[in-house]
């Protein structure tokens, strides 16, 4: 499919008009209309804004086979993209990049090879500010929000990775103080500790206070979402003692 037929499929698929798309890309409705008819195509850095706007993978946007879709060795699996790691990732796709948006194959690679690590990045943030960001800002302010963006944005795969692993403990660890049934003892004790760290590694340390994270825990419990996230993952209640635990043991 041809890349302009493809912004189109995704600008309806999330329900857009050419004018409301156009406004989330800074552009004009005619510059969208114009890729959409094959007039002109979009660069390297209008298409990797284009994906993140719509909240798709860059491989969607340029109709890269996906790894792993059809028989392994046949022509719907790019050559080395199998083995699950980047620069495999990179040599497959690079071809195909450089064949849908008219680049050489070195600047495919090139974009690539900075654009794959960070577009999980550029995606959790964009949802984030969707999600979040209107309450984020009216309690802690434009430039404290920002600041975080631009650290997560920042943060290079290990940084990025550590957070995952660490979100994922949490859970875990939230599961297992909450059996103890005491958000003051040991177990509570460390998971106050864990979710601090948590905190700090996207906020910063220069930005993080325990009276800053003692009114978001606060706030989790007024906010039916941060209530869904938690409980639906560590059980009925775990909003409440994660809540409880961080102002037994925090500050």
């Amino acid at each position: 499919m041809a890349l302009g037929d493809t912004i189109a499929r995704l600008r309806q698929a999330s329900g857009l008009s050419q004018s409301e798309l156009a406004e989330m890309l800074y552009v004009t409705r005619q510059a969208v209309s114009r890729w959409e008819n094959g007039e002109t195509t979009p660069g390297i850095d209008m298409c990797k804004l284009i994906a993140v706007t719509l909240d798709v993978p860059i491989s969607s946007l340029l109709e890269m086979p996906k790894v792993g879709e059809g028989p392994l060795g046949s022509a719907s699996e790019p050559a080395g993209a199998g083995d699950g790691d980047a620069e495999g990732l990179i040599e497959g796709c690079a071809p195909f990049l450089s064949r849908y948006a008219g680049t050489s194959i070195d600047e495919s690679v090139s974009f690539l090879g900075a654009i794959l690590p960070a577009l999980e990045r550029w995606r959790a943030v964009s949802a984030n500010e969707r999600e979040y960001g209107a309450e984020a800002r009216e309690r802690y302010g434009d430039e404290a929000v920002d600041s975080a963006n631009e650290r997560l944005l920042a943060m290079d795969e290990r940084e990025w990775k550590g957070v995952g692993e660490l979100e994922l403990a949490i859970i875990e660890q939230l599961k297992a103080a909450m059996a103890t049934g005491d958000a003051a003892g040991v177990a509570a004790c460390e998971l106050a500790a864990m979710h601090a760290k948590w905190i700090s590694m996207q906020w910063g340390e220069g930005a993080y206070s325990a009276q800053a994270h003692r009114g978001l825990a606060q706030g989790y419990l007024k906010d039916p979402r941060f209530v869904a996230y938690y409980d639906e993952r560590a059980g009925k209640g775990a909003t409440r003692f994660l809540t409880d635990a961080i102002l037994a043991n925090i500050g």
